[in-house]
C-alpha cells in the first residue's frame, strides 16, 4: 500500500496543538458507549500548510456551487426520509408532514333561510 492510499474516517476533530512552526491536528469518532472522541489519526505539519488548508476550505465551503449542491443533496435526503424506506412514511414522519401541510379552509354551510 502506498502512503498516499491511506483513508481514516474521523467524524469529528480530536485535537490542536500549535507551535510556532508545526501544527498537530488530531480527528477521531465518538465511541457510542462512552460518548468520547477516540482519536483515530494524527497528523503534524507546517502551520504555513496548516493556514493554507484553512483558506482552501473557507473559499470552498463558501464557494456557491458547494452551497447548491449542499442544499440538494439535503432536499434529496428530505424526500427519501418523508417517503419513508418502504415507500410508506413512518407514524412519526406522517405526523411531521401533516404539521407542516396547509391547512385546507373550512367550507361553510350557508343557509338560504
Amino acid at each position: 500500500m502506498k502512503h498516499s492510499d491511506r483513508v481514516f474516517y474521523a467524524d469529528q476533530p480530536a485535537g490542536l496543538a500549535l507551535g510556532a512552526s508545526v501544527a498537530r491536528l488530531s480527528f477521531g469518532v465518538v465511541d457510542l458507549d462512552s460518548e468520547q472522541v477516540d482519536t483515530v489519526v494524527t497528523v503534524a505539519m507546517p502551520v504555513e500548510s496548516l493556514v493554507m488548508l484553512v483558506n482552501d476550505l473557507t473559499a470552498a465551503l463558501n464557494a456557491q456551487g458547494f452551497k447548491e449542491s449542499t442544499v440538494s443533496g439535503l432536499k434529496r435526503a428530505i424526500k427519501v426520509v418523508e417517503k419513508g424506506v418502504d415507500g410508506e412514511p413512518s407514524v412519526a414522519m406522517r405526523s411531521i408532514v401533516e404539521e407542516k401541510a396547509p391547512k385546507a379552509k373550512k367550507r361553510q354551510k350557508r343557509s338560504n333561510t
